[in-house]
């Protein structure tokens, strides 16, 4: 079990994915990209209303044994003490392993697995603090790639079928 270390919000976050994908009106979407052949992390443009204050990224594979559990991490970070946070921009994004200043890492990044589906949570807030939205989500794996190796592939949420879209990463 590896609860300690793991900040609230990362947990429940987790709780609410758990209980059925996609959450009520308190979680938001993180946009998957590529920077570098890795992926990088920003709020969906919607969910933004200017700079933001993330507290806490962790990235996780796999699915929990028992409502006690947390899956494996495969890289994280977060601020210390309370109130500790790093600001993202609109325009800005997370990199895999680039850790922020200040942060501290709970785990080192693990190489990615092509095939492999995984889970980022982010724990953020508007600086002004109106928003009441604090946990966003989203899932993502690695293909094999053409030439560059590696291509990182958003895995969508399907609102009608209310599920993901895991197949986006079976193999061709």
């Amino acid at each position: 079990m590896r609860l300690a270390g793991r900040p609230f919000v990362a947990l429940l976050a987790g709780l609410l994915v758990s209980a059925g994908g996609q959450a009520a009106s308190s979680k938001g979407s993180v946009e998957v990209t590529a920077d570098g052949g890795l992926p990088c992390f920003a709020l969906s443009q919607r969910e933004l209303a200017g700079p933001m204050r993330v507290w806490t990224l962790s990235i996780s594979h796999g699915e929990r044994t028992d409502w006690r559990s947390l899956p494996p991490e495969d890289w994280g970070f977060s601020f210390g003490p309370p109130g500790g946070a790093v600001q993202l921009r609109p325009e800005a994004c997370l990199r895999y392993g680039a850790l922020p200043p200040g942060a501290t890492q709970r785990t080192a990044a693990a190489p990615l697995q092509a095939g492999t589906l995984y889970r980022v949570e982010l724990g953020a807030q508007p600086e002004a603090g109106a928003d009441g939205t604090v946990a966003y989500e989203a899932r993502f794996c690695v293909k094999p790639g053409k030439a560059s190796g590696s291509a990182v592939q958003p895995v969508l949420w399907d609102e009608t079928a209310r599920r993901w879209r895991t197949e986006d990463c079976a193999a061709p």
